[in-house]
């Protein structure tokens, strides 16, 4: 069995790659969800911030009430 390795060759060889390569879209799906998730987690990391900032007078208030009883 012999290859041709003439230029005819490897020129069609590069189309077909480029082509396999151009209409190849799993690349794009996987950045696409990706950047779904990076913002889900955004959007979870700012609630937790605001729930944590919020409740945070709370629990100063508790562990004031606290010591205080412990006197």
């Amino acid at each position: 069995m012999t290859r041709d390795f003439g230029m005819a060759n490897i020129i069609d060889t590069s189309r077909k790659a480029a082509k396999r390569f151009t209409s190849d879209e799993s690349g794009a799906t996987a950045i696409e969800y990706s950047l779904i998730v990076a913002l889900i987690f955004l959007g979870i990391l700012s609630a937790l911030n605001a729930f944590s900032a919020s409740n945070s007078a709370v629990y100063e208030k508790i562990s004031s009430s606290l010591d205080t009883a412990a006197k």
